[in-house]
């Protein structure tokens, strides 16, 4: 999936789910780990058991 000044990949292998973004040169570092914190933490709590 890609939007203007983002790009991401995820992989869903057995239980395991991996997410990749990569943010280009208009997304500042702080916001973007912000955007990766709250994806974390909403898959998190999406999956919590």
């Amino acid at each position: 999936m890609a939007r203007m000044g983002a790009n991401g990949r995820y992989q869903v292998t057995g239980e395991k789910l991996e997410i990749e973004l990569e943010f280009g040169l208009l997304v500042p570092g702080p916001i973007g780990k912000r955007v990766a914190d709250e994806v974390n933490g909403r898959l998190d709590g999406l999956f919590a058991g």
